[in-house]
């Protein structure tokens, strides 16, 4: 049985094409961008290496100022402060690999929930 794990993580870089480069590069992921009603502008990981990786903005693009509450602006409105959002998921142990290299090249980056 495999133990696949989705972690979610902030940044307050609000350049998403610029983070998609850095965290291309020091995770030799293979992001391709992407675009839809729902996410807005994304990249999605085209590597194999987890079961899936998207990095997307914490706006959420179906939002209605006249219709809806201002806390659905974002996806994740208790983060407001991390403009870009990364989910990660895939084994565990993969998954705590890319913690550990994300901590160390991204200090800025905090783990905004772990769901087992």
């Amino acid at each position: 049985m495999t133990d696949l794990h989705s972690r979610l993580f902030g940044f307050i870089e609000d350049d998403l094409d610029r983070l998609a480069n850095r965290l291309s590069v020091d995770f030799s992921l293979q992001f391709e961008g992407r675009s839809s009603d729902y996410w807005g502008e994304y990249y999605i990981d085209r590597s194999n290496r987890y079961e899936e990786c998207r990095l997307y903005k914490n706006e959420d693009p179906l939002f209605c100022s006249a219709s809806s509450p201002p806390e659905e602006f974002w996806f994740e409105p208790d983060y407001r402060e991390y403009v870009s959002l990364l989910s990660v998921y895939g084994l565990q142990e993969s998954i705590d690999d890319f913690q550990r290299l994300l901590q160390s090249k991204f200090p800025e980056s905090k783990l905004l929930f772990d769901k087992r």
